[in-house]
């Protein structure tokens, strides 16, 4: 009976067949049995219990008592009390070495993050999940990649024995030393979001970065160093996966608003994006949606290139959040349902050296989040 992830108890019932022999010699007047080699074969119960603690999947230590009732050879009856420590070893039950992925074609890039769960035959141990892309310098886990893994929690919770190695890498954009750490910290953020609101027992999770190894796409281009962003999820797979239907906490869509340099006005073309979403949310009351702001830390190139300061960038980012607020809002949106996220420079997708890269960091998502 397992208690927690290290922790067991057991008992024992049975029977056990034991033969007795004893051996009688005469001495003054104390005589001897008609058969002084008397001998009794007897079959009895045995009962035990005992508790186990395991160091991995193949070593564990155990403590036990076990009681033995035996028959002598006179017709008595009598019990033989052991005490154990001992050590278990499990053949074959080693941790299997994640299953390295061959790298896909240069070409081809995904644009946007998915989750995939890869059905298995009974002869493969894992399978992998490719689920989150993060932005320029970003490590924390944003709101609509934390529902993609509540359906990798929910996955973990139905198989209680499955682990999962969570692997973080980076573009090669930047000095090595510190993409390999930054690397780590979002396979740590990926962990601590798993085992704090998830519920997923940390025993069970181990993260290890990359850094700008194992690139999957090219480095030289936007979309190429967006890709390599990533986060890789290996989890250790059961036989009936391709049974398993995990249904998501919530879906999320999304409508993508950009700006231009120091603009914080809705443009024309959005207005009609934006009505939509209104009567959605005018629709179904219980949906609420997040509106996130973005800026770039600089305008223009060359020579006419002009840098703003964080605090310029976040006050910036506030004003397209509470624009887009009030007009949601101004078409009968309840302010209750609608939050602000500024983010400054903080959430950068492209490298601001061209002017289109720089387009595409000034933007604003607006995250809706209904339940299914």
């Amino acid at each position: 009976l397992p208690l927690d992830d290290k922790f067991s108890v057991f008992g024992r019932l049975g029977m056990q067949y034991a033969q007795a022999k004893d051996t009688f010699t005469g001495s003054g007047a104390v005589g001897v049995p008609a058969d002084p080699n008397p001998s009794k074969n007897a079959l009895n119960y045995k009962v035990g219990v005992g508790v186990q603690y395991d160091f991995n999947r193949s070593l564990g230590m155990r403590v036990e008592a076990e009681r033995y009732r035996i028959d002598d050879a006179v017709n008595d009856k009598g019990d033989i009390d052991m005490y154990s420590v001992g050590l278990v070893y499990r053949f074959n039950e080693k941790e299997p070495a994640p299953v390295k992925k061959a790298a896909p074609a240069p070409a081809k890039v995904v644009a946007a993050p998915y989750f995939v769960i890869v059905p298995v035959v009974k002869t493969q141990k894992y399978c992998s999940v490719l689920d989150i892309q993060f932005n320029i310098k970003q490590q924390g886990v944003q709101v609509e990649d934390k529902e993609k893994l509540k359906v990798l929690g929910t996955y973990m919770k139905k198989y209680p024995d499955t682990t999962a190695v969570i692997q973080g890498f980076t573009d090669n954009v930047g000095k090595s030393d510190y993409n390999l750490k930054l690397s780590q910290q979002r396979a740590d953020s990926v962990v601590s979001y798993l085992v704090n609101e998830v519920g997923i027992a940390p025993s069970r999770l181990t993260s290890v970065g990359y850094g700008e190894a194992r690139p999957i796409a090219d480095n030289s281009t936007s979309e190429g160093q967006q890709a390599n962003r990533r986060i890789d999820v290996v989890i250790a797979c059961v036989t009936d996966v391709a049974g398993l239907k995990v249904v998501p906490a919530r879906l999320t869509m999304a409508m993508e608003i950009q700006y231009g340099p120091l603009k914080s006005d809705i443009e024309p073309q959005y207005r009609e994006g934006l009505n939509q979403v209104a009567d959605y949310m005018k629709a179904n009351p219980s949906v609420k949606a997040v509106v996130e702001a973005y800026a770039d830390s600089s305008v223009g190139t060359g020579a006419n290139k002009e840098t703003m300061s964080a605090d310029e960038a976040m006050d910036l980012t506030d004003k397209r959040a509470k624009n887009v607020v009030n007009y949601l809002a101004d078409r009968g949106v309840a302010r209750s349902r609608l939050a602000t996220a500024s983010f400054g420079q903080n959430g950068r997708t492209a490298y601001g050296t061209t002017l289109e890269g720089q387009q595409e960091n000034r933007r604003v998502n607006i995250i809706i989040n209904y339940k299914k």
